[in-house]
């Protein structure tokens, strides 16, 4: 559908709905993306305490979880690990 084919169709009073949805729950991938990436950092998050209440001594460091890293949003580059 064209621009022009859009603004006959369809009133001002839809397209700024459609505006304010779009604003809201957002379309595409890239809020697709950033809600992934949110429920992995949750998970990362509850792992690591779940480990922490279950397998660390009094001093903490028996947990065999990692710390949660933060997931790379679009546009960003994952940071390099030390890990090889």
């Amino acid at each position: 559908m064209s621009v022009r084919e859009l603004l006959a169709s369809h009133t001002s009073h839809e397209l700024a709905e459609w505006e304010a949805y779009d604003r809201t729950y957002g379309f595409g991938y890239e809020k697709l993306h950033e809600v992934l990436a949110s429920i992995h950092e949750q998970l990362q998050l509850t792992n690591h305490m779940l480990g922490q209440a279950h397998f660390a001594g009094e001093d903490g460091d028996e947990n065999p979880i990692p710390a949660p890293t933060p997931y790379p949003r679009g546009g960003e580059l994952p940071e390099e690990s030390d890990e090889e």
